[in-house]
């Protein structure tokens, strides 16, 4: 046998004549069949579809599709109903726990308010306090002056009394040199 090149040209001759040995040890082979004598059908027109049978085909995938659309839009429906509800239900719980948050907040301003009232009123309490030994110091203040005045007013008196203590004395002095002898 001689090689063949896989790109070379057959021609027609070799074509025919390389059938013609294939049909021959087929004939003379009885195992072998075709492919079209094993596919033949007893009735050829059982592998073709009637007109009937198409139509019944028709019928069913356009129920089908229709069940299938319908399923579709229940199962669309029944979730935008849920996804409603749950928005409705997350909505109440939201003013719920709103009102509780601004119930909390007033809660915490009133504690604070008042706590700030025990606050301003312990500031006033420590002010008046305040105010009273500030009063008391100014009383004190002015007892000091007094005090002062009187303390200059004594030891004025104290020096008009040294001062006629010594008048005295020198009269009483000159007068003893008097009565005295020589």
């Amino acid at each position: 046998m001689t090689a063949m090149n896989p790109h070379a040209a057959i021609t027609r001759d070799e074509f025919e004549r390389t059938i013609e040995e294939l049909r021959a040890e087929m004939t003379a082979n009885p195992t072998y069949s075709t492919a079209a004598d094993r596919a033949r059908p007893e009735h050829p027109r059982a592998e073709f579809v009637h007109k009937d049978e198409f139509r019944l085909f028709k019928w069913f995938a356009g129920l089908a599709l229709a069940a299938i659309l319908s399923g579709m839009g229940l199962l669309y429906h029944s979730i935008h109903q849920g996804l409603a509800e749950q928005r409705e239900a997350m909505e109440r719980q939201f003013a719920d726990l709103r009102a509780e948050m601004h119930a909390g907040f007033r809660a915490i301003t009133a504690s604070m308010d008042s706590r700030f009232d025990g606050v301003d009123s312990r500031f006033n309490s420590v002010n008046s306090r305040f105010d009273q030994v500030d009063s008391r110091f100014d009383q004190m203040d002015s007892r000091f002056d007094q005090m002062d005045s009187r303390i200059t007013a004594v030891q004025h008196d104290v020096a008009e009394v040294k001062e006629r203590l010594a008048r005295v004395e020198t009269l009483v002095g000159v007068k003893n040199r008097e009565s005295l002898p020589d």
